[in-house]
């Protein structure tokens, strides 16, 4: 398979230590060009990456989907394409074919939700919100994509379901929207973000890593001590 293009979606932060890093352990994944699209941290060396500004709008959900319009609207970037966070790291080398994830039924997600979680928070009732319009489009048993992993995306297949992303629930989960509708074959898992509530074992054999800005802390001597070269994308 020919290499894709890498496509960050990026917010302001002062510092965003993790996207240094998470930029670093893109050595494990074969890759082209790499697009930074949102803000564009200082430390970046802006002559090896396409950086696209673009603004924030009402919701992080609508301004994540209007950068990704964006990034499918740039002729330079691949037709398929690799959507990251900054927040995403991959420990050990992999193929793009280990990047078809998807985290089982989204009404298992929504009943986890409502059994562990007391009050629901406003994400918890927009993936509740999500599933039931999933339903509605036509699909009885909708999957959940909502992992904080690496996604595969086709730029003509992003751009068919935009109009339907009507509301913010499915902004929401958008990834779920394009899931359901173009992937066909994909590996379940569970997430892979460490939150706080979750005790982080850096022994732990595991390909692909995230955290919640407030666990940050919790997993940085690790990544720092396993991506301790600076990449061609750093100044």
């Amino acid at each position: 398979m020919v290499n894709m293009d890498i496509v960050y979606l990026v917010k302001k932060t002062l510092l965003n230590e993790e996207l240094r890093y998470s930029l670093r352990s893109l050595v494990n994944l074969p890759h082209n060009k790499v697009f930074i699209i949102g803000d564009c941290p200082e430390f970046i060396n802006e002559e090896k990456v396409y950086y696209i500004p673009n603004n924030k709008l009402n919701s992080r959900y609508e301004t994540t989907t209007n950068h990704l319009k964006f990034a499918c609207n740039c002729n330079e970037l691949s037709n398929n394409f690799i959507l990251m966070n900054d927040d995403f790291f991959i420990l050990n080398p992999i193929n793009e074919q280990d990047l078809n994830l998807n985290r089982g039924l989204l009404k298992n997600q929504v009943s986890f939700y409502h059994k562990n979680h007391r009050p629901l928070t406003n994400y918890d009732r927009l993936v509740e919100n999500s599933f039931k319009e999933l339903k509605n489009q036509g699909f009885e048993n909708p999957i959940s994509y909502e992992l904080h992993t690496p996604m595969i995306l086709n730029k003509n297949n992003l751009l068919s379901i935009l109009p339907k992303l009507n509301n913010e629930s499915l902004h929401c989960c958008k990834r779920s929207v394009y899931g359901n509708y173009f992937i066909k074959n994909s590996n379940t898992i569970k997430d892979v973000k460490i939150l706080n509530n979750t005790i982080f074992n850096p022994k732990e054999e595991r390909n692909l890593l995230s955290c919640s800005e407030s666990c940050w802390e919790k997993i940085k001597p690790y990544i720092k001590e396993k991506f301790n070269e600076k990449c061609l994308y750093e100044k």
